[in-house]
């Protein structure tokens, strides 16, 4: 907890006595990520997956990674993928919402961030982007309704009140968006 550099010194220790093991692989990846080595770890996404291909959490990690790398086709297809061996989870629908939102589908958009708050009550971003998905869709009391739930976990939380501010904005309201702002 909080020691990169000892997490993978084991994680890599293991590995020697197992190399065969993908959870080992993928655990190895999420520490390399976090440690800003992204290269090292897609290639332990990749290890992971190339062993256990059903490996949905090493699939789902792999498709953020090819997100933050401009592959929005391939994450679009790993997470395809990882759906058929179970549910995704929060950061994973939270992404792939984003993706589908600026390709303008906005109802599978919209289930997908659902799904992000239903396993992430307070991710406070993904509640305010999912308001502002509702107001899109014409459903202005969801959006206000969302940006409270929002706020009512994180009172201090900026992403809600600058939903807010857009939708006053996007309704004529300027005042109101720049006082919120």
């Amino acid at each position: 907890v909080g020691a990169l550099a000892n997490a993978e010194i084991l994680f890599r220790e293991a590995l020697d006595k197992a190399p065969r093991n993908a959870i080992l692989h993928y655990d190895l990846g999420l520490v390399l990520e976090a440690a800003g080595r992204t290269r090292e770890a897609r290639g332990a996404y990749e290890a992971a997956l190339s062993l256990d291909p059903a490996f949905a959490p090493a699939r789902s990690a792999y498709a953020l990674r090819l997100l933050a790398e401009g592959d929005q086709e391939g994450a679009l297809e790993q997470w395809s993928i990882a759906e058929r061996e179970g549910a995704l989870g929060p950061a994973s629908l939270q992404a792939r919402g984003a993706v589908l939102a600026s390709r303008g589908r906005i109802d599978e958009a919209i289930e997908d961030y659902r799904g992000a708050v239903r396993g992430d009550p307070g991710r406070a971003r993904a509640r305010a982007e999912l308001a502002l998905l509702y107001h899109r869709r014409g459903l202005r009391e969801r959006a206000l309704e969302e940006i409270d739930r929002a706020v009512s976990f994180d009172p201090r939380a900026c992403p809600p009140r600058v939903a807010l501010a857009r939708i006053n904005a996007a309704e004529g309201r300027a005042d109101v968006a720049e006082r919120v702002y």
